[in-house]
């Protein structure tokens, strides 16, 4: 978490290691992301690119440049070539301020200062003259808007108040304290005051521990980049780090990555969501027409019945009544009394094997569209399992061959993605996450003996349970088949039917989507969804 803390120890690398230093390049890595270049081995980055708003010190190039922004313009035609003489951090708040030494058109020695309000979504750039006036900023406040803090072109530019406590200097204990009341506290790192047992400890004790510690720590949460700090978490997994300014772009990275992961999953979802509606209601579409095409007969009757009584139905009128010899009932008849009956009863008997002609097509068309649909829910819920860009490229790879998505066509790439695996009772289970992985574990595993399960007539993972069918225990293969259910739409409920059998039972039709199989055989066993870690 980039709190106050952080930004003083960040600070502090750069007063030592750059203020001095004129700046030679100012340039972007991404929108709202910007590298200030002192040297060919010290950088500036200020981040303003997402929710968490953060500096750094880089000792090294960041990859990458994005186009020229106005405010890199701004920032070149102002800061270029200034001298960076100072650095200063604002009511120990998530406000930094650098001076710089420049010179105006007049090639005058002129002062100018760069604020950064680090304030997540909130935060901004803000460049000021020598009495804070301000040239430039990255957001302005809009000026109908009475607030505390404005940010207006030309105005005087006055840091945000606060009257917290500042703990560095306060001998407070901490828990006679609100940490709502403490400058640079929060709840996160209230949690973690109390993790590491800190509570009796006074806020300056707490705050010197924090600045003068050189051991960092990622936290995770099962596997993936959930904070970082300086003090050990003992409720997350803990990778620790000897260099702040590693840890801050290895995490951000991450975080940006992710980012961009979910926002291109949520879409993909959107659009597969999209594309069962379609069907579903072409499916809706195609049901009424085949209703109709099954009730064919009737126009062939009408059609009869108006040939056998064309005679008598001279200065016809709309509709006529005959009466139905079949049944010995009186039937209406529609007709078009611009044309004759033998011309309206050809009508009727066209009508009638167009529709016969139809229903065979419509039955074809209702088990490719259920087919359709059934395939883009089994996708669906792979879009909702994933948690890997591998994982998504094989599921845009199959949108894109089921002409769901319009790709580029490029080489296929080998699937990097990989099943899930886990130890049951010493045996492995590995558990496909999406149609590419289920095909690969179905038909490349060797021992066609072993177990195969799945989830009945519900969407879900290929569960292969390395153990041959007549070895089994009861034990290995009820766990096996709760994680099967864990890892299906079935996941939420109590009690849910797996299917099991032989690999060598289970079969893919030639033309067949992947994921898709036929099985044989097999036995059903009633479990409830429980994932490996409760097993």
């Amino acid at each position: 978490m980039f709190d106050s803390f952080i930004i003083q120890k960040i600070g502090k690398m750069i007063e030592e290691n750059i203020v001095g230093m004129h700046l030679q390049k100012i340039f972007s890595d991404a929108k709202n992301s910007y590298l200030l270049k002192f040297s060919s081995d010290k950088f500036i980055k200020i981040d303003l690119s997402g929710d968490k708003g953060y500096i750094n010190y880089l000792n090294k190039k960041s990859i990458g440049e994005a186009e020229d922004s106005q405010m890199i313009i701004f920032l070149r035609k102002y800061l270029h070539s200034a001298k960076l003489i100072a650095i200063e951090q604002i009511n120990f708040d998530r406000l930094i301020k650098f001076t710089f030494l420049g010179r105006d058109e007049l090639y005058d020695k002129v002062i100018y200062n760069l604020y950064i309000e680090l304030m997540g979504r909130h935060s901004n750039l803000i460049v000021t003259d020598k009495d804070d006036k301000i040239l430039y900023a990255l957001k302005y406040t809009p000026r109908e808007l009475e607030v505390k803090h404005s940010i207006i072109m030309n105005s005087k530019y006055t840091p945000i108040q606060n009257d917290k406590i500042d703990p560095r200097n306060s001998e407070l204990i901490y828990r006679d304290v609100d940490f709502k009341k403490i400058n640079g506290f929060h709840k996160k790192l209230n949690n973690l005051v109390i993790e590491n047992e800190m509570q009796d400890d006074t806020l300056q004790d707490i705050s010197n521990t924090i600045l003068d510690s050189n051991k960092f720590y990622m936290h995770k949460k099962e596997g993936v980049q959930y904070d970082f700090y300086v003090l050990h978490s003992n409720r997350l997994e803990n990778v620790e780090y000897h260099d702040l300014s590693t840890l801050i772009e290895d995490f951000y990275n991450s975080f940006r990555v992710r980012n961009r992961f979910n926002s291109s999953r949520q879409n993909y979802i959107k659009i597969v969501k999209n594309k069962i509606d379609l069907l579903e209601n072409k499916l809706v579409k195609l049901e009424k027409e085949l209703i109709v095409a099954n009730n064919a007969s009737i126009f062939k009757l009408k059609g009869e019945l108006l040939q056998a009584y064309q005679h008598n139905l001279n200065n016809h009128k709309t509709p006529v009544t005959v009466l139905d010899y079949y049944s010995n009932k009186t039937v209406l008849i529609d007709i078009d009394t611009r044309k004759s009956i033998i011309e309206n009863s050809n009508k009727y008997y066209k009508r009638y094997q167009k529709l016969m002609a139809s229903k065979e097509k419509k039955v074809i068309q209702i088990n490719i569209t259920n087919q359709h649909i059934e395939q883009l829910n089994s996708i669906l819920y792979s879009l909702e399992t994933i948690d890997n860009t591998n994982e998504l490229d094989d599921i845009v790879s199959e949108l894109s061959d089921l002409n769901v998505i319009t790709k580029k066509r490029k080489e296929k790439k080998v699937s990097l993605s990989k099943p899930l695996e886990f130890t049951v009772n010493n045996t492995k289970v590995r558990i496909g996450k999406n149609n590419i992985q289920n095909d690969k574990l179905t038909f490349k595993t060797k021992n066609k003996n072993y177990i195969w399960l799945h989830v009945k007539d519900i969407p879900g993972s290929h569960v292969i349970l390395l153990e041959e069918y007549d070895k089994v225990t009861d034990d290995t293969l009820r766990k096996a088949a709760k994680l099967a259910a864990y890892y299906s739409k079935a996941k939420n409920s109590n009690n849910v039917p797996v299917d099991y059998t032989r690999l060598k039972d289970v079969k893919k039709k030639t033309g067949a989507k992947p994921g898709f199989v036929n099985y044989f055989n097999q036995k059903t066993i009633y479990v409830k969804p429980t994932s490996f870690h409760l097993l």
